[in-house]
């Protein structure tokens, strides 16, 4: 999820800075310009919150994946490319499915990773197991 410079400041003005076990207060200038000599930061949303692959998409998606709805299964869910066949493992806290290279894109043939599931699996706070044929389902977020 990209965010607009100035919408960054506010944001970062206002959350605290953990940094080798002491909290510090991050204040960013929005009225600085380029080239002014200081120094330009980005949030690093990984410092404050569990950050996974395979989220929500309406928090936003990591920067290699893409937010996805899967016909005929409801919901959606932030997807990485596959590598080959492999997928990235860090799941959402509590998730206990399993990545596989499952999806692919009808008009450009890319594949896509997803969370492969049975009935009963926990997938993640806020998602849930949906299943497509007997024995096998995909966690999705509604």
């Amino acid at each position: 999820m990209r965010f607009a410079t100035a919408t960054l400041a506010l944001v970062m003005a206002a959350v605290p800075v953990a940094q080798a076990g002491s909290f510090k207060q991050l204040v960013v200038n929005d009225e600085t310009e380029a080239g002014s000599g200081f120094l330009e930061v980005r949030f690093m949303k990984e410092l404050f919150m569990g950050s996974s692959h395979y989220g929500d998409p309406s928090g936003g998606c990591e920067e290699d994946e893409v937010a996805v709805r899967i016909q005929g299964v409801g919901g959606a869910v932030c997807s990485p490319k596959c590598d080959g066949m492999e997928c990235p493992t860090d799941v959402p806290d509590g998730c206990e499915a399993t990545p596989q290279c499952l999806l692919q894109d009808a008009a450009s043939g890319s594949k896509y990773c997803a969370l492969a599931c049975r009935k009963g699996t926990n997938c993640g706070e806020g998602a849930s197991c949906k299943i497509l044929f007997p024995g096998i389902g995909l966690c999705t977020y509604d």
